[in-house]
C-alpha cells in the first residue's frame, strides 16, 4: 500500500484500535475519505468527511453550495473518467458500493460541481478531448474510439449533429469499456454515457433543434 491517504490513516488505527476506525462510515464502506471540492461551489478545498455522508451535505454543508444564485446540474465525483450524477440524485450517500451502481464511484476524490450555466454536451466534449490527448496509441479500440467519439461530440457542439449519433455514441462508449487496455479509454465514455442516461434531453436539443439550452456551444448561438 502506498496511497498517502490509506498510510495517513494508519497512526490512529494503530493508537485506537480497528474497531474504532471501522465503527465510522458504513457496513461496506469504512472511515472516511478526502474529497477535493472545486468548480461552481461556494467554497473550494479539501475535506474530510465519513462514508455514508450524503452528498447533499458535502456540497452544501460543507462547500457551501452552489454560488450567485444558480442552481446545481450535475456533480462529477471521483474523477474525470466518471460519469456525471444529476442534481436530482443528490440525497445518495457517498460509498463505494452505491455509487459505482450508478454509473460513478469515489475514485481519487475529486469533486466537480457543475451548475446551470453549463453546457452537459460541452463538459463531455471537453473530458473526451482530455482523454484522447492522454490516450497513448497502444490499442486500437482506445486511439481510434476516443478520436471518433471527440469528433461526434464536436459536430454537436457545431450544429452538425445526426439523430443517429446517440445511438453510435453509445455503441462506441460500450465498445471501448469492453476492448480498451487501460482504464484511461475504458473510462473516457462514462461521461458520455450518464448524459446519454440522465441529460439526453440536452443532447436532442443540440441534434434536433440546432439549440444549446445553456448557449454555451458557439456553432448553435451564432
Amino acid at each position: 500500500v502506498n496511497n498517502v491517504e490509506t498510510l495517513a490513516n494508519v497512526p490512529s488505527i494503530i493508537k485506537k484500535g480497528g474497531d474504532w476506525y471501522a465503527s465510522i462510515g458504513t457496513e461496506q464502506s469504512k472511515g472516511t475519505k478526502l474529497f477535493s471540492l472545486s468548480g461552481n461551489i461556494a467554497r473550494t478545498g479539501v475535506v474530510e468527511v465519513p462514508f455514508g455522508m450524503t452528498l447533499r451535505r458535502l456540497v452544501e454543508e460543507l462547500g457551501g453550495g452552489v454560488p450567485n444564485g444558480h442552481k446545481l446540474k450535475a456533480l462529477q465525483l471521483g474523477g474525470a473518467m466518471l460519469g456525471f450524477i444529476p442534481a436530482s440524485q443528490i440525497d445518495l450517500p457517498i460509498d463505494f458500493e452505491g455509487l459505482v451502481s450508478i454509473g460513478s464511484g469515489v475514485g481519487s476524490g475529486g469533486l466537480v460541481v457543475i451548475d446551470e450555466s453549463a453546457c452537459m454536451v460541452d463538459v463531455a466534449y471537453m473530458l473526451m478531448s482530455f482523454a484522447q490527448s492522454e490516450c497513448c496509441g497502444k490499442c486500437l479500440i482506445g486511439r481510434l474510439g476516443t478520436k471518433q467519439m471527440l469528433d461526434i461530440l464536436q459536430d454537436i457542439t457545431n450544429g452538425g449533429g445526426q439523430p443517429e449519433d446517440m445511438d453510435l455514441l453509445a455503441e462506441l462508449g460500450e465498445s471501448m469499456a469492453l476492448g480498451s487496455l487501460c482504464p484511461l479509454c475504458g473510462g473516457a465514455p462514462d461521461p458520455v454515457a450518464s448524459i446519454l442516461r440522465h441529460f439526453r434531453d440536452e443532447l436532442e436539443a443540440h441534434i434536433k433543434e440546432r439549440r444549446c439550452p445553456a448557449g454555451v456551444c458557439q456553432g448553435l448561438t451564432q
